[in-house]
């Protein structure tokens, strides 16, 4: 049976060099990696990460906590995530936090993962608390928990929001409304509050009976519509905290026989694939998902490796796409 050894003599390095090699280890060169990497595939030799735990400490997992797993969004993160994971010689444990169970935390732990990348954070999260107790290293994802420093891949938000409120302010909308996430989701305050800063500068203000909350679904979409619409003098233009709420909508207007974006103009966020379907043509603020995953990722493993280093945030543009429910 073929070992690491074998695969050293190939390359003609030390049998600590190929176990570092193969598990991506920063410090090794990359020209060392690949003539590890080429030896390891001439002679069909896969690491025993069983064994490779063992001795090193690690599990060679890293978990991606989720929100709900039925909501679009998640479903294009996964991918970017276990790719560059895998790159890295590591598994993604992908766990759930809808909130229905107050045990995530200890599953968390439990499960001896190298690190975390929390792609959900509410306010009042005691997860980032629970890791940082435990010495868990641990990185967010297109969002910050400022009572828990710690590396973040985020948006900046002012180039995709401020063409956004110059398309309203160009089309002349005056009664802006708002489908907006939970109150205690740091992504969706966010979002929020620099969209309504950018349009109190344009002296457009959103009254707080133009503003409901719900959750980042298509039924918080749909519910969210029809309340505003059936204000006395209802919005012309609806804010969307996320694409899936803003197809929600769309989907109750066609219900209702509320034109779009003649009798009202609709606004998302994420630009999801799907966003540019004819059936929604969907306006939406975007950034390059596959590059924030890959990203996080990457701030995750130099925190384990570098344990003590400063933390560090790092920031990816937005973009503003115009489409038929905002011209």
């Amino acid at each position: 049976m073929v070992n690491s050894f074998d695969v050293a003599r190939l390359a003609g390095v030390s049998q600590s060099t190929v176990s570092r090699a193969l598990r991506g280890d920063s410090k090794v060169s990359e020209r060392t990696r690949t003539l590890v990497a080429d030896a390891a595939k001439t002679l069909g030799y896969v690491p025993n990460l069983a064994g490779r735990a063992l001795s090193s400490g690690r599990t060679n997992r890293i978990g991606l906590l989720v929100t709900d797993l039925s909501n679009e969004f998640y479903h294009r993160l996964i991918g970017p995530v276990v790719d560059r994971v895998d790159e890295h010689q590591h598994e993604v444990v992908l766990l759930a936090d809808n909130q229905s169970t107050s045990d995530i935390p200890n599953r968390i732990i439990s499960l001896g993962l190298d690190g975390v990348i929390l792609a959900t954070t509410t306010t009042d999260s005691v997860i980032p608390y629970k890791l940082r107790e435990k010495n868990i290293p641990f990185v967010y994802f297109n969002r910050i928990a400022p009572a828990v420093p710690a590396d973040a891949a985020v948006i900046d938000l002012t180039d995709g929001m401020q063409d956004l409120v110059n398309a309203i302010k160009r089309n002349g909308y005056k009664r802006v409304g708002a489908i907006l996430g939970p109150k205690n989701a740091t992504t969706g305050t966010l979002r929020a509050n620099i969209f309504f800063e950018l349009l109190a500068q344009n002296e457009i203000f959103v009254p707080f009976d133009y503003r409901v909350n719900g959750d980042f679904s298509i039924p918080a979409g749909l519910e969210g519509f029809q309340e505003l619409m059936s204000r006395e003098v209802p919005p012309d233009v609806i804010f969307c905290a996320n694409d899936v709420v803003a197809m929600g909508a769309i989907n109750a207007a066609h219900v209702y026989d509320i034109k779009v974006p003649e009798d009202v103009a609709l606004v998302g966020f994420d630009d999801l694939p799907e966003a540019k379907w004819p059936i929604f043509s969907l306006s939406t603020v975007g950034f390059d998902l596959e590059k924030l995953a890959a990203v996080a990722v990457d701030l995750l493993f130099e925190r384990i490796e570098n344990p003590e280093a400063d933390f560090k945030t790092v920031e990816l543009p937005s973009y503003y796409v115009t489409r038929k429910s905002l011209p």
